[in-house]
């Protein structure tokens, strides 16, 4: 079970989206269309959906999880367990003019 309302940095469990300027009012949910902020983690997948925004930029994600979940993200046992993080990007991205053809495989 994984929650996406936003929590405080000190919280057990939960999304911490730390977004740029102008994209404050970024939330993320658990369905598509905006519906559901809580969801569960099946076959070690799930979503997490975000509204369009109308300005550019990034949002810092970390997902508070259960110790269990935790790993070493940092590839630093002097770090300790840490909860996983992301990034999410908005806006366009125009890419390299020397790349014909760029495709992203899942």
């Amino acid at each position: 079970m994984f929650d996406t309302t936003s929590a405080a940095e000190s919280a057990d469990i939960g999304l911490n989206l730390k977004p740029d300027a102008g994209l404050e009012a970024v939330e993320g949910y658990t369905q598509m269309g905006g519906t559901d902020k809580s969801g569960t983690i099946g076959l070690g997948n799930s979503f997490i959906y975000f509204p369009a925004p109308n300005a550019d930029g990034e949002v810092g994600l970390q997902q508070h999880v259960d110790k269990w979940l935790q790993w070493y993200w940092a590839y630093d046992s002097v770090a300790g367990l840490q909860d996983p993080r992301a990034t999410a990007y908005f806006g366009t991205y125009r890419g390299h003019d020397r790349i014909i053809y760029w495709r992203e495989v899942y």
